[in-house]
């Protein structure tokens, strides 16, 4: 009897050893866990089960945390699945999403040279695409190259582009202009007047309302000279051109409008037309021509700009008395300085207006 309690004894602390040895292999379980686990047998029992559990264990083998593993994938899909954004699609699939910012979209066909560009905007002129057989260029605005109206810059197309280097523009009656830069007008009056004329002053002011009456603009005088002042006195002397009101040039400045020779002829008048010859006996005073018609014009001024005498109609007051004619015919010297002739402030005649 003694013998089998024994044996039982020693058969339950075998069990019991045997069972804690499995738990931990199996779940990392710690022996306090089981709770009908023999005291004695436990107390016998020296592996310290308790560092297994896993609230506890910084133990690597297990893996990353489920929460750190969910967080970047969920952030990583969200980032690049456009279906997951409700991202709109690409332009070319021929809906114009307005609400996307699309003007057009003709799917295929959009190009940088169509009517819808590659970007799904209509095309105009200054978005700096060129569009085929409308535009001839686009730099997105004026540039040495291209006008605003996405047409080639040149000087003469009528619109001033300083990007190109133009300060003015050949085809603006009105503003003078040479090579598209700034120039002076030169006119012959289209109106007639015997040798009153107010004096200087009365002759600059009907050069100034005779341009102003055209449309011409800027400041003009009488191209004519008294005993103590002359056009090299009073006028502005610079390398700007003289040019008719049809952009001829007449001399390309004031040394050679001076030199004794026109690069054409001072033809015109304010507004643009060619004056009619004047009918009267000029005796002396001869140009070739039909008889007695004659295109002459007041001055008493040397070619290089400086009276000549007081050969002057008393300093342009008077209709009587001798003066001193150019030819607005020709030029040559004779432009200013053709002949005299007695009581030839009498003739009514022309005289030359010069913008300064």
């Amino acid at each position: 009897m003694q013998r089998m309690e024994g044996l039982r004894g020693t058969s339950l602390a075998a069990f019991a050893a045997l069972a804690s040895a499995c738990f931990v292999d199996s779940g990392g379980l710690t022996t306090s866990d089981a709770g009908t686990t023999d005291p004695s047998s436990a107390a016998a029992d020296s592996s310290p089960t308790t560092s297994t559990d896993p609230s506890t264990t910084d133990d690597t083998s297990a893996g990353p945390t489920t929460t750190d593993e969910t967080t970047t994938t969920t952030t990583s899909d969200s980032d690049t699945d456009p279906s997951t954004t409700g991202a709109p699609e690409l332009c070319g699939d021929g809906v114009v999403q307005r609400e996307y910012g699309e003007e057009c979209d003709d799917g295929l066909e959009n190009a940088d040279d169509a009517l819808c560009t590659s970007r799904c905007q209509v095309a105009t002129c200054g978005d700096g695409l060129v569009l085929a057989g409308v535009e001839e260029c686009d730099d997105g605005g004026e540039s040495a190259r291209c006008d605003v109206d996405c047409s080639p810059a040149y000087c003469g197309d009528g619109q001033l582009n300083q990007s190109a280097g133009e300060s003015c523009e050949l085809n603006v009656f009105g503003v003078a202009c040479s090579a598209c830069v700034p120039a002076r007008y030169v006119f012959v009056t289209s109106l007639t007047s015997k040798g009153d004329l107010g004096g200087l002053a009365g002759a600059d002011a009907r050069c100034q309302s005779m341009a102003e009456g055209a449309g011409l603009t800027g400041t003009y005088l009488a191209w004519l000279s008294t005993k103590y002042t002359d056009p090299a006195e009073r006028f502005t002397q610079d390398d700007r051109p003289f040019i008719l009101v049809d952009g001829t040039v007449v001399a390309s400045g004031w040394d050679e409008l001076t030199s004794g020779a026109l690069q054409h002829a001072i033809t015109l008048t304010e507004t643009g037309a060619t004056p009619e010859l004047i009918q009267a006996v000029w005796g002396s005073c001869d140009y070739p021509g039909p008889t007695n018609y004659r295109a002459a014009v007041f001055s008493a001024v040397a070619y290089n700009g400086e009276s000549l005498n007081d050969l002057n109609c008393s300093e342009w007051t008077k209709s009587i008395g001798e003066a001193i004619f150019g030819v607005w015919l020709d030029a040559a010297m004779q432009w200013t300085t053709w002949c005299s002739m007695p009581e030839g402030c009498n003739i009514p005649s022309r005289h030359y207006c010069f913008q300064q």
